[in-house]
């Protein structure tokens, strides 16, 4: 390879993998959500455990770096990565999954219980309708939020219907309040509905169980006996996604969604 094709690659690597090792710092998740609903996240992990639970169950073109920006091995199990290195790694990947929009309105919507600082800054021209806590603080163009699970709302400013003659402004206001409003009550009724997410665990028991009629020794004997198992168990129950049938556990219509049987 000659010099200037040596010259040019680093340059290229500099421009697409610095700005990777910026994206976040340590304890801070970064969103960044497009026009069209798609999200960016990056997020710097120092690792003392080789899995890493990601915010969907369907990232997409997942990169993973050590701190000098050299690609890392990697393996996927849903939201689940199993990183082969330890230490300071940089991932970055990209989802729709985060975002819907019903109407105009668009909601950002992540649901894992994350106990860190998390950046989302959202399209340029949006408006901003409401969150799911006061609990935040603007920093230029980004809400900053201390933890998850949260929802914020916005519409782009494109998107709002505007009158032909006349003044466009009282008709503007009007219908912000009236998206307003109405989000605020949609999302008070769904804040109550909002659910934990499921840990590796939980979906670990409700596949195990699938389509079949296990008793409690049946599940220790694939995953043993612990106080989380118990305590997983016990959960699920009280959520829903099983049910007992005598001395057998069984699937309810919600877990069997989980679970991918019919």
């Amino acid at each position: 390879m000659e010099e200037g094709e040596i010259a040019s690659l680093a340059i290229l690597l500099f421009f697409v993998v610095h700005p990777l090792l910026l994206l976040a710092d340590d304890g801070i998740m970064v969103v960044e959500v497009s026009r069209d609903g798609w999200a960016r996240i990056s997020e710097k992990e120092h690792l003392n455990n080789p899995e890493v639970e990601l915010v969907t169950d369907h990232p997409e073109m997942v990169l993973v770096l050590d701190q000098d920006g050299a690609p890392l091995n990697y393996s996927q199990n849903g939201k689940f990565l199993y990183i082969e290195s330890l230490g300071e790694v940089n991932i970055t990947y990209y989802t729709p999954d985060l975002t819907y929009k019903e109407g105009i309105v668009w909601t950002l919507n992540i649901s894992n219980r994350i106990n860190r600082t998390i950046i989302v800054r959202l399209p340029e021209g949006h408006v901003f309708l409401g969150c799911s806590t006061p609990d935040f603080r603007m920093e230029g163009d980004s809400y900053v939020f201390n933890g998850s699970p949260l929802w914020i709302s916005y519409v782009l400013s494109e998107e709002i219907p505007m009158r032909e003659e006349g003044s466009s402004l009282p008709y503007l206001v009007f219908s912000i309040i009236a998206i307003i409003l109405l989000v605020s009550a949609l999302f008070a009724m769904r804040k109550k509905r909002m659910r934990r997410p499921l840990s590796h665990l939980e979906i670990r028991i409700i596949d195990l169980i699938g389509d079949k009629q296990l008793t409690l020794e049946d599940l220790y004997r694939e995953i043993g006996d612990s106080v989380e198992v118990r305590r997983s168990i016990r959960r699920l129950i009280s959520s829903g996604f099983i049910k007992k049938d005598g001395e057998k556990l069984v699937l309810t219509k919600q877990g069997r969604r989980i679970a991918g049987v019919s």
